[in-house]
């Protein structure tokens, strides 16, 4: 499996991995959460909820134990929310984010 270093996507390193080889999301949620918290104190789990249309128990879960983050919906949401980028939220595979880094007019041969 290919090692990534997560750091350069804004994450602390080591990032908790899940056996994908991405970051687990409800961690790596949480992370951007808090780091947003840090402006704007009003990002608590219950802030998340009421914006996500969830109850802060579910919110809870999400970020402890990853659970109900296999929609793809609700990982876009919090990506936008956080600006979390594509990559770690798992949504974006990362052969994807090497296409993009390409400069303009990379030819493969």
């Amino acid at each position: 499996m290919e090692s990534v270093d997560w750091a350069r996507f804004g994450l602390l390193s080591p990032v908790e991995m899940g056996t994908d080889g991405f970051p687990r999301p409800g961690r790596t949620a949480r992370w951007y959460r808090e780091q947003k918290k840090h402006t704007d104190a009003t990002w608590t789990q219950k802030r998340l909820a009421q914006e996500l249309g969830l109850t802060e128990r579910a919110v809870c879960y999400l970020e402890s134990h990853d659970v109900g983050l296999d929609s793809i919906s609700l990982r876009r949401r919090l990506a936008l929310l956080f600006n979390i980028p594509p990559f770690s939220s798992g949504w974006l595979p990362l052969k994807m984010k090497q296409i993009l880094d390409r400069p303009p007019g990379y030819i493969v041969r």
